[in-house]
């Protein structure tokens, strides 16, 4: 029996090999479209390629059903893959699911290779691959490679979406504000407010200082998670400064959990 062309498997292991150098530590600040082409690659193509190819190969299909094949056997891979890697003691990972996908290409590799009777790399001429070429076929892979990436890029942006809504909404974080209001006479007001959506009860320590100058403080401000605080804060002028404008108001929000000289929260303010 004649050796059989097996540039298809070459191919194979070669995009195989980039996908898992691509997802290596020293790469991974590569732009995360390439991590995610090779991530859906090695995910939905490749081991199902490689898996019909050892069980089917030399048998006349379509390229529809050649397709659906490819895909269909990439997630029964994904699954039992996900069976496996969670009974084992390396469980669900990254690089854990890049080297079970890796050996199950070059298995189904050399298993391909066996079938065929050993290794003949056998390259096409230019003009004959042409004359090969079904443009209609061509043109179906194409609008399905590209209906494919969408899927994928929408799959992709909405989960990056959750995963930041999600850290976002569980992050402990203090609102803290103050805004200026007209003068009385010759009093300052400002307002104030502090809103906590921390994980546990907090004591704040609350300071308002003028041009540099500290003119109230509250020491007992207490807020369970959820809880709003807000006030509007008549500071009266000393007679001295009365015919001076005030400048720069500053508010500083610390926490009894902190060092006393670390301002969790602060806002500055001009009064003129």
């Amino acid at each position: 029996m004649p050796k059989r062309n097996s540039l298809d498997l070459l191919i194979l292991l070669n995009l195989a090999s980039l996908a898992v150098i691509v997802h290596t530590p020293m790469l991974a600040d590569l732009p995360d479209a390439i991590h995610v082409a090779f991530s859906s690659l090695m995910v939905f193509v490749l081991p199902g390629y490689a898996l019909a190819t050892a069980i089917f190969d030399g048998s006349e299909r379509s390229g529809i059903e050649r397709t659906l094949m490819i895909v269909g056997l990439s997630f029964v891979i994904i699954v039992l893959g996900a069976v496996l890697l969670h009974f084992l003691p390396w469980g669900l990972q990254r690089w854990t699911w890049m080297l079970l996908l890796y050996a199950i290409v070059v298995i189904c590799c050399a298993v391909t290779v066996y079938r065929r009777g050993g290794v003949l790399i056998k390259f096409p001429d230019l003009d004959q691959a042409l004359t090969l070429i079904n443009v209609s076929a061509l043109i179906k892979a194409g609008m399905f490679v590209v209906a494919g990436g969408i899927a994928i890029s929408a799959l992709w942006m909405a989960r990056s979406a959750e995963e930041y809504a999600n850290r976002f909404e569980h992050t402990p974080f203090t609102q803290f504000w103050m805004l200026p209001t007209p003068n009385e006479a010759n009093n300052i007001a400002v307002k104030i407010g502090v809103q906590s959506s921390e994980s546990n009860p907090v004591a704040y320590r609350l300071q308002i200082s003028i041009d540099g100058k500290a003119v109230f403080e509250k020491s007992d401000l207490k807020l369970n998670p959820g809880e709003r605080w807000e006030r509007t804060i008549t500071i009266a002028t000393p007679a001295a400064n009365a015919n001076k404008a005030p400048g720069i108001a500053e508010a500083r929000l610390f926490r009894t959990i902190d060092p006393p000289d670390q301002a969790y929260r602060w806002v500055r303010v001009n009064l003129n």
